[in-house]
């Protein structure tokens, strides 16, 4: 057989398609849905902007007092804080690693100001779930040419923020003095 001489050999892959497609009844084509497309970036990152200078503007009033019902290093230590409206339970319990922790928080290998931004945001994320017990990877700073960095400053901005009841030290093993256990209100 001949191949130059086949007329029926089809031209093309289009050809050939419709050549072994026969009698084929097309699909009805199916209504599709039109979606609104999502919001511009643009106007995304502005409201976030705005927001993020607001927070900014509120935590530097914050840092410049410390609420006058606040008691520090009550607990045996300097690395503990409550306020006086916390039971005595209540602390008993955050220090002996009694409360469930619903959300934790690695601050591991940011500088201070990516740690307290996130700091930020992830204790307003949880007050707005009603979380009660947190903890706080700060580290304890073991690798710093000058000494701890994020822990002193978590510490501080903890004590400023009024989401925060009280907070101590985790237990060994959740890190220890690497880490800390936070009540929120």
């Amino acid at each position: 057989m001949n191949d130059k001489n086949d007329k029926s050999k089809p031209k093309s892959d289009a050809d050939l398609f419709l050549k072994l497609s026969g009698d084929v009844t097309p699909i009805k084509a199916r209504v599709r849905h039109q979606h609104r497309s999502p919001p511009k970036p643009k106007t995304v990152l502005r409201q976030n902007r705005e927001r993020a200078k607001q927070e900014a503007a509120r935590q530097e009033d914050l840092q410049n007092q410390i609420p006058p019902d606040s008691i520090i290093g009550t607990l045996g230590d300097n690395l503990s804080f409550h306020r006086t409206q916390v039971s005595k339970r209540d602390l008993r319990e955050l220090r002996g690693g009694k409360l469930p922790i619903e959300e934790y928080i690695d601050l591991h290998g940011m500088t201070v100001a990516e740690a307290i931004k996130e700091l930020r945001l992830f204790i307003r994320y949880c007050s707005e779930r009603n979380l009660r017990c947190i903890r706080i990877v700060t580290g304890k700073g073991l690798h710093s040419a000058k000494g701890p960095k994020i822990r002193p400053n978590v510490m501080g901005w903890l004590q400023q923020s009024d989401a925060v009841l009280a907070y101590t030290p985790a237990p060994q093993q959740h890190g220890g003095s690497g880490a800390l256990y936070v009540l929120l209100r």
